[in-house]
């Protein structure tokens, strides 16, 4: 046996081996498709940056993810099936705000499912370096916000309306802040970062509810199954007209009717949070 023989033979006992480990153990499936996920967001990018680095920045560069996510069939390959409603409401040349819950990873793959043709997305900063995928995202002119300086949130602020104004584009942010990992049918409170640009930037604001999928993407219980669940737009909520001192009450208002909706589309068997 040459060597390329053991390397190949060393390579599939590996494989068995851990197919193996992952059918008896649910802790070990998990990490291992988690593991794999963000290797694949790495070759995303890989497959991604070529293309964005001849218009860098540019507001339809995410659409790169949308179609490399849609031709590797990564919807396919990890088994996640989306469904969405009311796609027209994002039928619109103007810019706008699109604000969405958020619960994990999963939601960027629904998320570039309905990508308008010009929006960029607001992240953490600490994505910037997640190697080619941080690189790819850069060239496709993610605005990168540094979520532990607080200090720095009015300068924040205006840089995302100055870019919203400037390349007319649409923004896309999770006013969340972060991840919710609970089961209940609740959101996070929102923080207030979003409804600031909306206001400043007198564009409207689009929410875009993810329907809860705890029962089989779950970090908490090492849970990764095949994972479904319903993306819905709703109608556009104008800001023309509200002033900065409205930022709470606008909060407010978006996140009543995500959460009613949130609760309508999601599986039953999750708990409703008194």
């Amino acid at each position: 046996m040459n060597c390329l023989q053991w390397i190949a033979g060393l390579i599939a006992g590996s494989v068995f081996l851990l197919y193996i480990l992952c059918q008896l153990s649910r802790v070990i499936h998990y990490h291992v498709k988690n593991v794999l996920i963000n290797l694949w967001y790495a070759v995303l990018g890989v497959f991604v940056i070529p293309c964005a680095v001849w218009k860098p920045f540019h507001p339809a560069n995410t659409r790169w993810f949308t179609f490399w996510i849609r031709t590797l069939c990564t919807k396919e390959i990890f088994d996640v099936k989306t469904n969405v409603k009311n796609l027209h409401y994002l039928d619109a040349d103007e810019p706008r705000l699109l604000v969405g819950n958020h619960q994990s990873t999963m939601d960027q793959i629904g998320a570039m499912e309905i990508w308008p043709q010009r929006c960029a997305m607001v992240a953490k900063k600490s994505l910037l370096y997640a190697g080619t995928f941080g690189i790819a995202a850069w060239l496709c002119g993610t605005i990168f916000v540094d979520r532990r300086n607080a200090t720095n949130a009015k300068e924040t602020t205006d840089n995302i309306v100055n870019i919203i104004k400037k390349k007319k584009t649409s923004v896309w942010m999770y006013p969340e802040g972060t991840r919710s990992t609970s089961t209940d049918l609740d959101m996070l409170p929102f923080k207030k970062g979003a409804f600031y640009v909306a206001i400043q930037a007198q564009i409207p604001i689009v929410p875009v509810v993810f329907s809860n999928y705890k029962d089989s993407y779950n970090p908490k219980e090492y849970l990764f199954q095949p994972v479904e669940f319903t993306m819905t737009i709703l109608p556009p909520i104008s800001t023309k007209g509200r002033k900065l001192s409205d930022v709470q009450e606008l909060s407010d208002e978006v996140r009543e009717v995500m959460l009613k909706t949130y609760r309508e589309t999601s599986p039953k068997k999750a708990t409703k949070k008194d």
